[in-house]
Parts: C-alpha cells; structure tokens; sequence
C-alpha cells in the first residue's frame, strides 16, 4: 500500500469507528459499551488487514490503527464536551482504556493477518 492508500484507510476507520458514538448523546454513550465495543472491533480488524496486505513492521500498523481509533474518540469528546463541558473529565483513563484494549486485540489481529498472509504465499 502507497501513502495515499494508507491515509484514506486512516479516514475510514475515522469515519466507520467514530460515526454511531458521533450520533449518540454523552448519557447513551457511557450506558451502552457496544459503541466502544465496535470501534475496537473496527482497529483490530483493520490491524489485521493491514498486516495481511502490507509488510510494514506490526508496531507501526498497531500505531496507525490505535491513532485512527484515538482521533475518532477525540472528535467524540469534542462534540460531547461542546454540549456540556463537564462531560468526559476522566478522558485520560478512557483514552487509556482504549489504547490498551485496541493494542491487546489489534496485536492479535496482526498477528494473524501476517501469518494469513506467510501461509498463503506458501
């Protein structure tokens, strides 16, 4: 994959991982954990695409993907926080929790998205 590939895929997963928590109001976020659910889906599957098409070293793909699904939690605590400013005040521990659960299921989608990728070429 060129770069110009690899910023429309950092869009999508923008776009694909941020619309449905972008939608919703502050209250329905935090009550339903299918959004957060999803957008970690979203990386994970993308991490492991990402190691299937591309040789690039898994710690660049997870940081790609992770970055992707960080900026689309961002824009969500703009849009929350615009609303009211006392929203997201422990943004740092959900930006953490984030992180981390996109860095334990994206390393094993990349990892599987390699090893897809050596046992078809054999």
């Amino acid at each position: 994959m060129n770069w110009k590939q690899k910023i429309i895929v950092f869009i999508a997963i923008v776009i694909i991982a941020g619309v449905p928590s972008w939608l919703t109001t502050y209250t329905q976020y935090l009550n339903n954990a299918l959004f957060s659910i999803y957008a970690i889906a979203v990386t994970a599957v993308s991490a492991g695409i990402f190691a299937f098409k591309t040789k690039d070293k898994k710690r660049y793909i997870l940081l790609y993907t992770m970055g992707a699904h960080q900026l689309a939690f961002i824009i969500k605590m703009i849009i929350d926080c615009a609303a009211d400013p006392t929203n997201h005040n422990m943004a740092p521990f959900e930006m953490i929790t984030l992180i981390v659960a996109d860095g334990i299921f994206g390393t094993f989608a990349a990892i599987a998205g390699e090893t897809f990728r050596k046992v078809s070429k054999k």
